[in-house]
């Protein structure tokens, strides 16, 4: 069984979306291709193009946006819009960064990792995790995670510190160097890579007008001792006994049929009460009727598989993809 901080997250949040997306496996269906959403994975496409292959991420940010307005020629106008609020953003990161020597101390060593490594303890559930850049701090010797945000405000050194997804990020790399779990005290193998937390780059959402005020780019260093990382293990370690358990007995009811009321029986019970409030109409692919279905008695398997407002799709596909394949093909090709 895979597990990602996504899948944790979606567990956590609602298991009711966990049971949507992660066990039975559909998504909402045509998501507008406009957005912050679309806008962030955009500008992050670029950086990563930029700190693992070199690339001008300006010039792949162009090619993104061409080949979404050939698709969506509807949105042509929205999608230029934003282009030229994602172009003022990158370009003025990498002038800052530039300027600022924020990159001197830093040496690529790994780009776009589908790192996956067992999870002490329950050896049938590998952690997941895509790390878009691992970097070594050249002054210390320590690898860290490389990742890129927008936002529209900065978050707190101590909000990042709190940030589940890079406790888990920093746990995984630390388990695949070979430490074995971490135990607070523990003496560290010396011919084994000494991972400590990662790199946060945050890219403010605005086009730096005259009307704006600086700063508009910030990176935080976020590091996590070894009681921070077992104490993420002990986390981890916990929610995926309870996941292992759903599995199981939804894996056991669809076995005998999936009769309709012994699976609203589990989703409704056995998962946990759904908390329904203002945060699931962004959150959550279910929250346009289809989670007050699943309460009231509605045929609800059958709006995911006919309504046409959800689609089959792999959780974990991007693990594996390769976003900037054709982006690397498209600028090579002469």
């Amino acid at each position: 069984m895979f597990l990602s901080q996504s899948e944790i997250f979606a567990w956590l949040r609602c298991p009711r979306m966990w049971f949507i997306e992660y066990y039975l496996g559909f998504t909402q269906a045509d998501r507008l291709p406009y957005g912050k959403r679309e806008l962030g994975i955009r500008v992050h496409t670029a950086l990563d193009a930029h700190y693992g292959y070199e690339l001008n991420a300006l010039q792949v940010l162009q090619l993104l946006y061409a080949i979404e307005i050939q698709a969506n020629p509807e949105h042509e106008i929205e999608l230029k819009d934003e282009m030229a609020t994602a172009m003022i953003m990158v370009s003025g990161y990498l002038e800052w960064a530039e300027k600022e020597g924020k990159d001197a101390d830093l040496r690529l060593i790994a780009t776009e990792t589908d790192l996956q490594v067992p999870l002490p303890g329950l050896s049938d559930v590998i952690l997941r995790c895509r790390m878009d850049q691992v970097v070594q701090v050249i002054s210390t010797g320590a690898l860290r995670f490389l990742d890129h945000k927008t936002s529209a405000t900065f978050e707190s050194h101590e909000r990042l510190e709190r940030n589940p997804q890079f406790r888990f990020y920093s746990l995984a790399q630390f388990l695949k160097a070979g430490h074995g779990e971490p135990v607070p005290g523990m003496q560290l193998r010396d011919d084994r890579a000494w991972v400590d937390g990662g790199i946060i780059n945050t890219l403010r959402r605005v086009k730096r007008t005259a009307a704006s005020r600086p700063p508009y780019y910030d990176r935080d260093s976020v590091t996590f001792n070894l009681e921070v990382m077992a104490s993420t293990l002990a986390k981890v370690r916990q929610v995926a006994r309870e996941i292992q358990f759903a599995r199981a007995y939804l894996d056991d009811a669809y076995r005998r049929g999936g009769a309709l009321p012994e699976v609203n029986h589990l989703q409704r019970s056995q998962l946990r009460p759904v908390q329904i409030d203002g945060d699931c109409d962004w959150r959550c692919s279910a929250a346009s009727g289809l989670c007050v279905a699943m309460d009231d008695g509605s045929d609800w398997p059958a709006i995911l598989e006919s309504s046409g407002r959800f689609v089959r799709a792999d959780p974990y596909a991007r693990y594996s993809d390769d976003p900037l394949r054709s982006i690397r093909e498209k600028i090579a090709s002469p």
